[in-house]
């Protein structure tokens, strides 16, 4: 059974959230590497703000890792996923792990 998830949650209001999981130990180092790839790619693009991926350093939490970027505008986030640079990356995550994106909206008051 494949324990290793991956989720790509964005939010509007222009910000992105990754989480992800993996279970045993190796994979968790090479889901560690592909997600800083794709951090590493999304520096490049145009309307970006920042970004980070970071690991979850409370032992058997989940998840173990979250990746956060900002956008300047939600077009930017989606002309991002439109590349094929970026659909390579996805890919890779894939074998490791499970990729879903969904979109929230924040709550009105």
């Amino acid at each position: 059974m494949n324990t290793r998830r991956l989720w790509m949650v964005s939010l509007l209001m222009s910000a992105t959230l990754g989480v992800a999981q993996a279970a045993p130990s190796p994979q968790r180092a090479e889901l560690a590497k592909r997600m800083t790839a794709i951090r590493d790619y999304i520096r490049k693009q145009p309307g970006l703000i920042d970004n980070a991926v970071m690991q979850n350093r409370n032992p058997g939490n989940k998840p173990d890792f979250a990746g956060v970027s900002r956008w300047k505008s939600f077009k930017d986030w989606e002309n991002l996923w439109l590349k094929d640079d970026m659909q390579k990356l996805v890919r890779a995550v894939v074998e490791v792990g499970d990729i879903k994106p969904n979109t929230f909206s924040p709550l009105k008051p």
